[in-house]
């Protein structure tokens, strides 16, 4: 076998056969985090990718603090919502001035973009390893459940305020967040 048929084949092996982890590993090349030259200290299937970028946004320059308080809850939102989360709630939820969602795209780059004025994740396979403790860790593991306390929070404190003029997100998906959070009173 030739290097550059064995360098195909351990890439395939590494990406677990996945065209996902190709679009992310031609970003990291293209970014400098990776080279071609050392196809060995490639990530090991989308998990580890992941892990790598969590790592690399947040603990050469940002301290473990500045993940638990400003992204993971901003996480946990966008992990509970039935549908791509638009800015407005989130800027609703947290109380972000007019450049705070800038930030958070220089945060998050291309694993949750911004499309639209929504947030996307850029595959439900960084939903599935953000939310298992054996996979992300207890480092940035992010519980579902207080996402939707969250949105189930602002959701009704706007009903309350104005049915009428609520956002659409909550005229569609309120009562789902009332009822997964055990708020039956408020479902009736």
């Amino acid at each position: 076998m030739h290097k550059l048929e064995e360098d195909v084949h351990e890439i395939a092996e590494k990406s677990e056969y996945l065209f996902l982890y190709l679009e992310k590993i031609k970003e990291e090349i293209n970014g400098g985090f990776l080279t071609l030259k050392n196809i060995e200290g490639f990530p090991n299937g989308l998990g580890e990718f992941f892990l790598n970028y969590f790592n690399r946004q947040f603990k050469k320059d940002k301290p473990r603090r500045y993940y638990e308080r400003t992204q993971r809850p901003v996480l946990e939102v966008i992990n509970a919502a039935y549908e791509p989360i638009s800015l407005d709630i989130l800027s609703g939820i947290f109380n972000w001035g007019p450049y705070d969602h800038y930030k958070y795209q220089e945060d998050w780059g291309s694993l949750f973009p911004v499309i639209d004025n929504r947030v996307k994740p850029f595959h439900h396979s960084l939903n599935a390893w953000i939310t298992d403790i054996n996979k992300a860790g207890d480092e940035y593991i992010v519980e579902v459940s207080e996402g939707h306390e969250k949105l189930a929070k602002v959701g009704w404190r706007e009903f309350q305020r104005n049915s009428e003029n609520m956002l659409d997100y909550y005229k569609t998906h309120l009562l789902a967040h009332l009822n997964i959070t055990g708020q039956k009173d408020k479902v009736q």
